[in-house]
């Protein structure tokens, strides 16, 4: 099966996204082995990601990203075990 020159970019990022959860996932494991609370590496993780994202975007696309991601949690996009409310 042949990609066309548009799908292009939708695989790259779409890869990109996988690589960039595997570090994540790892960095993640390596906290908590080393007794670092879920809490604190979750809000070290945002406070970080938050600062570089900051350097490079507006405040407006910021926060529209920090909508999208409340709006997957709502969803329950980012859980493993869903509810439905």
């Amino acid at each position: 099966m042949s990609q066309s020159n548009t799908d292009l970019p939708a695989i790259i990022a779409e890869e990109q996204k996988h690589v960039a959860h595997e570090f994540q996932s790892e960095a993640w494991v390596g906290g908590i082995s080393n007794g670092i609370e879920p809490e604190i590496l979750a809000e070290a993780a945002f406070d970080t990601a938050l600062k570089y994202l900051l350097q490079a975007r507006s405040e407006k696309q910021v926060l529209k990203l920090l909508s999208r991601m409340h709006d997957k949690v709502i969803r329950g996009e980012l859980s493993d075990h869903k509810t439905i409310q």
